[in-house]
């Protein structure tokens, strides 16, 4: 079990500091990998099976989210709807979902890696 860490970021994904200027994606980020941690290591804790795969299909979804996200952020501005706040919560939400739709079933893969890595360490 010690050869996992599931927290030792500070603030944000890998370590990164976040300073004054916090976005809100930011500390929605933030919030995420907080709420990870907790259900992985009751996930640990429990040695229940389904709630580990949940949890490994939760960070799935979770690196597909903030992929998708980059993706869209190279896409070139411009046609008939203009960039406007309301539309950057839309797009944000339904990358979240599809992120969800593509890690639900078997995913990309991460999600089973992640599960049996886990299972090992944590047996």
């Amino acid at each position: 079990m010690s050869d996992i860490k599931t927290g030792s970021a500070v603030g944000g994904v890998g370590g990164v500091k976040y300073g004054k200027g916090v976005s809100a994606e930011a500390n929605i980020s933030e919030a995420k990998e907080s709420d990870f941690k907790a259900k992985l290591e009751a996930a640990a804790e429990s040695k229940d099976d389904s709630q580990l795969r949940e949890v490994a299909r939760e960070f799935e979804a979770y690196f597909l989210g903030i992929m998708l996200k980059q993706m869209r952020k190279t896409v070139i501005d411009g046609g008939l709807i203009e960039k406007s706040e309301a539309r950057k919560h839309f797009e944000s939400m339904l990358d979240d979902e599809y992120a969800k739709n593509i890690s639900s079933g078997e995913g990309i893969g991460i999600a089973s890696a992640i599960y049996e890595a886990m299972k090992r360490a944590y047996e």
